[in-house]
């Protein structure tokens, strides 16, 4: 079974590890997939970007327009690297991030 959640907003992940189970956050414009691991994503609506970032562990991300085409792309993270994507040109750019304890996660 897959553990999955909507985000409309701003939220802090640390899922568990499960290597059966994956956990998906589901927002309008991409969908992050993982096993287990810290990671931050920002979705709102009214916002030009998606911004995520990941704080540990392993992390991919596929635009939501592209999931259920057999070829779409994943994007990879590393740890303490951040991620936009800019909803209108629907092209992302990654960058690295100042990543405190607790997960606060600063660009």
């Amino acid at each position: 079974g897959t553990r999955e959640v909507f985000l409309e907003g701003e939220a802090f992940f640390d899922v568990s590890k499960d290597g059966k189970r994956q956990f998906l956050v589901k927002t309008r414009d991409i969908t992050v997939r993982v096993f287990g691991t810290k990671f931050n994503v920002k979705s709102y609506p009214d916002d030009r970007t998606v911004e995520a970032t990941l704080v540990e562990g392993p992390f991919s991300i596929i635009k939501s327009s592209e999931i259920h085409k057999g070829q779409h792309k994943k994007i990879r993270l590393k740890p303490s690297e951040h991620l936009v994507l800019y909803k209108k040109i629907a092209n992302f750019s990654s960058s690295e991030a100042q990543v405190k304890k607790g997960g606060d996660c600063r660009k």
